[in-house]
């Protein structure tokens, strides 16, 4: 995947470390935006439904 298919979480900002999100077949893939070529977290869609959840409520 390029950079242009991730995104940054719009509560980032250029000092703090952040994750970026993108999305492929079925997939939702998570990088650290500070080294976006040590490689990716790549979750189902559901679980990453779950997880995005479960973080909100906090």
């Amino acid at each position: 995947m390029s950079r242009r298919e991730f995104r940054k979480s719009s509560y980032s900002s250029a000092e703090h470390e952040c994750v970026e999100v993108g999305r492929s077949e079925g997939f939702v893939k998570l990088r650290d935006s500070k080294d976006p070529d040590a490689g990716t977290l790549d979750l189902p869609v559901g679980a990453a439904r779950r997880l995005f959840d479960a973080l909100r409520v906090r």
